[in-house]
């Protein structure tokens, strides 16, 4: 099973990075912050397919997240066209997803709470 390093905060920072624009003191300077992966496929998965542990990391890494942040996240995928037709095509809308992991080979993986 695919290991999963970041969930909401990949998703966050490489789908939203206006989202962390408004702090005081940015954590990187602008010019030092690395391009946005590209998309080179989506993945749809539901929570209840993962391993016992990824699903202890998702459901854990969910219960810190605020339902602001979630809805920002939302928000973002609900922007990308890649994102919301693979979604679209499982009959599925943002709404299930409640956690992305973005892969190093460019997969952006969307758990959801729907089988």
């Amino acid at each position: 099973m695919r290991k999963m390093a970041t969930l909401l905060a990949a998703a966050a920072i490489a789908l939203a990075p206006t989202a962390y624009a408004q702090t005081e003191t940015p954590a990187v300077p602008e010019t030092a912050q690395a391009p946005a992966p590209n998309i080179e496929k989506v993945e749809i998965v539901a929570l209840q397919e993962l391993s016992e542990a990824d699903q202890t990391r998702v459901t854990s890494a969910t219960s810190q997240t605020s339902e602001a942040d979630l809805q920002s996240l939302r928000t973002s995928l609900d922007g990308n066209q890649q994102a919301a037709a693979a979604l679209q095509a499982e009959g599925l809308t943002t709404q299930s997803v409640i956690a992305v992991s973005m892969g190093a080979d460019g997969t952006l993986l969307l758990i959801t709470n729907e089988s």
